[in-house]
């Protein structure tokens, strides 16, 4: 259903003239000045329910689970968030244990929260000269797996925000081996296995992907893919009830479905895509001097990395080309692509690239040093954020226990949690972000302020 289909629906049920006597408040009254209102529904008697889907949503996910593979899919409207919280609350265990990638976004900390479980941290390959982390080793996973008794589920994030995929097929094996769920957060690999042009999708026990991050569908669009049944099916629908609003906007949803139905009939242009990323980026940006354009095996094509000041370069793309991309660090900057590009806006983008290819915009002659500290994390997130707090100077919280989250946002993923352990590491990391102008974000959505929140021991 596209939303043109939708108000036709609308107006062949309500009729000419509906007397709409329930929600939403605005009637659809064009009164109030926007056309969105005229196709904006409710679950009235004749429409689908995306917590009870029988008729066009229940159709839609099938399509969907056709689309990705999947045994089971679901629509979502409160993007890979909700998603993410449903899969892993599913596939959580009172007093298990979560083995959580790193770089994980900051949604699947707080599934871990909600959960009450312990987490124990894999960390990511570190690749001399880049300034982000790696990908995830079976090995990795494997120690963990072997270190760690009671693990109820691996999450990893594949791709990540910069594009490094994992070898989920190897580190699969590990998994199923070990009969644990492998959960994927593949929020920006939606377009991942629908077209031999990009990489194949993850392997995994349960994968989520934000549909509008690279396809053509709204934001907050996304959806939920089961492939084994390791985790209760039942469990994940009833944790989605729980996350998913219970009025789920019916304008998202359309979108999501027109999204599905146009991968099913061809008309997301995968290959026009692919094929303007090779001629206007990979192609004439792998010959720059003084930026350096990222690629590697393990890196998905849609992201464009290029390491360089991205504070200065985005600037200066914002200001003299009316550019804007996705992120900009001290170390790099990211430009998203997607379905809608075209050889015409990738052209745009790589030329004014090449006029920027200047000293003034390289990379930082010395930037911090990339590590990735052991997490040790004697106390559960849910049971520190019980606890009693002091807020003190960080210099003076060295050795104690957080009592909140400390992360960077863009892409949302923690320096710090609740119950870990501070180290002087983990503050020499949240300094260096700070000194680097990183966008710090502490609980309570409070700024950096050089002070942290610790258990009051």
């Amino acid at each position: 259903m596209t939303q043109g289909r939708l108000r036709k629906a609308i107006e062949e049920y309500t009729g000419t003239d509906p007397l709409p006597m329930h929600m939403p408040g605005h009637k659809r009254n064009p009164a109030f000045g926007s056309d969105i209102f005229s196709y904006d529904i409710t679950e009235i008697e004749g429409f689908d329910n995306l917590h009870k889907p029988r008729g066009i949503f229940a159709d839609a996910e099938k399509k969907t689970a056709g689309v990705y593979g999947a045994r089971r899919s679901y629509l979502m409207v409160n993007g890979a968030t909700g998603g993410i919280l449903s899969v892993i609350m599913a596939a959580a265990k009172p007093g298990g244990v979560l083995a959580i990638h790193s770089s994980c976004h900051i949604s699947v900390w707080h599934a871990a929260e909600l959960a009450g479980c312990r987490v124990v941290p894999i960390r990511p390959a570190i690749q001399e000269g880049l300034p982000f982390y790696g990908a995830v080793t079976a090995d990795a996973v494997k120690q963990v797996i072997i270190n760690t008794p009671g693990v109820c589920a691996v999450i990893i994030t594949s791709p990540t925000y910069e594009g490094v995929m994992s070898n989920t097929g190897e580190i699969f094996d590990v998994t199923d081996k070990a009969g644990i769920p492998l959960i994927v957060d593949a929020a920006h690999g939606a377009h991942l296995g629908l077209s031999d042009r990009f990489a194949p999708a993850p392997s995994c026990d349960a994968d989520i992907v934000s549909l509008h991050k690279t396809l053509p569908a709204p934001t907050q669009t996304a959806a939920v893919n089961l492939f084994t049944d390791k985790i209760s099916h039942s469990s994940v629908e009833h944790y989605i009830d729980v996350f998913e609003s219970s009025s789920p906007s019916y304008i998202l949803s359309d979108g999501a479905v027109s999204c599905i139905d146009q991968i099913r009939e061809d008309k997301v242009p995968f290959d026009k895509w692919a094929n303007a990323l090779e001629s206007e980026i990979y192609g004439p940006l792998s010959s720059l001097q003084n930026l350096r354009l990222y690629s590697a095996p393990d890196h998905d094509i849609s992201k464009i990395v290029i390491l360089c000041n991205g504070i200065k370069l985005s600037r200066h793309l914002r200001n003299d080309f009316n550019i804007e991309c996705e992120a900009a660090y001290p170390t790099h900057l990211i430009a998203m692509t997607g379905a809608g590009d075209t050889v015409e806006s990738l052209a745009r983008f790589k030329e004014a690239v090449l006029a920027s290819d200047l000293p003034g915009y390289a990379s930082p002659a010395a930037f911090p040093v990339l590590s990735c500290p052991d997490k040790v994390t004697p106390v559960s997130i849910r049971d520190a954020l019980a606890e009693g707090t002091i807020k003190l100077p960080v210099e003076q919280c060295v050795n104690r226990i957080s009592a909140e989250y400390v992360f960077g946002y863009p892409p949302g993923v923690p320096i710090l949690i609740p119950g870990e352990l501070i180290t002087e590491e983990i503050v020499r990391s949240i300094g260096k972000a700070s000194d680097f102008r990183m966008s710090l974000t502490l609980s309570g959505r409070r700024d950096w302020d050089k002070t942290l929140c610790c258990l009051d021991d």
